[in-house]
């Protein structure tokens, strides 16, 4: 019965004798082949004669248990809504949507399962996936919108290591299989090189360039064209705080903290105004000149 071992003792008269059954269920869970392997099966008939005499015989039946072949796992990772993978690696920007999907088959049917195996270097838990278990064949998906907390400060990148692991349940061979993916996580380009905003603008009141804004659309005085211009975008370094505007004398004439911000001139008089863009890291300077 330790071995799960069923046989039925049977006692009968004459011909055809007896007969029974012998039936050993190879439990996965009861055997240590590295312990033992071999076993060695005795059985004994007896007959008792009119003059109560014994006669007996033995079969014996040696076994040997061997583990079935098994063969790996198999682990894949695929793209998903745009997510581009190439060579196991994937480069995304701050805010952008990083999803994967991992599928694991066995092809011998053994229970698996698939389970996220380690990050290298430790990324913040912002990334969703679920562990997952079955039979044959299991699915799961892996979905990351990294943000500032992913770099660290000061840097304008950072890769991280995911490695997946699917391992089967056969209990005297288990294998598995791994699939590790980089996904760099990179800084949002500011676009500072190609920030050049409007030098001029007339608050005349003729719904044509009436005021000074460095962020949206708004019309000009040629063409009655719309014209998109932009501050640097924030970043995970250096984001938009504010911005100043002096008269020639220094006199503040206008402050926001938002950056769709509108000047209209307030009345002031026609020349140069200077203004001065405060960011977290950098600040901008540069002059606007109202005309009428």
């Amino acid at each position: 019965s330790d071995f799960n071992i069923d046989f039925i003792p049977i006692e009968a008269r004459g011909i055809p004798g007896a007969t029974t059954t012998f039936t050993w269920d190879l439990i996965c869970e009861t055997f240590h082949l590295a312990e033992q392997d071999s076993f060695r099966i005795l059985f004994l008939v007896e007959d008792f004669d009119r003059c109560l005499i014994t006669n007996r015989d033995t079969l014996t039946v040696d076994i040997k248990v061997v583990p079935d072949v098994n063969s790996d796992p198999f682990l894949n990772i695929r793209e998903l809504f745009g997510t581009e993978i190439i060579e196991d690696r994937v480069e995304a920007t701050i805010g952008d949507t990083i999803n994967l999907s991992l599928r694991g088959t066995d092809f011998e049917e053994d229970s698996i399962f698939l389970e996220l195996l380690s990050v290298k270097p430790l990324a913040p838990e912002s990334y969703r996936f679920q562990p997952v278990g079955g039979v044959r064949n299991v699915s799961s998906s892996f979905v990351w919108m990294p943000q500032c907390e992913s770099l660290p400060s000061g840097e304008e990148s950072m890769t991280y290591t995911f490695q997946f692991i699917l391992k089967d349940g056969h209990c005297l061979d288990p294998k598995n299989d791994t699939v590790s993916v980089d996904i760099k996580v990179s800084d949002i380009d500011s676009g500072q090189e190609q920030f050049l905003p409007a030098n001029v603008f007339t608050p005349n009141g003729d719904g044509c360039n009436d005021f000074f804004g460095m962020e949206g659309e708004y019309t000009t005085c040629a063409g009655s064209q719309s014209l998109i211009t932009g501050l640097p975008l924030d970043n995970c370094r250096n984001s938009f705080q504010s911005i100043r505007i002096f008269n020639r004398w220094g006199k503040r004439v206008f402050i926001s903290n938002q950056r769709d911000f509108r000047w209209y001139g307030n009345g002031e008089s026609a020349g140069v105004y200077f203004y001065y863009l405060q960011y977290t890291q950098r600040d901008y300077r540069g002059t606007v000149s109202i005309l009428y």
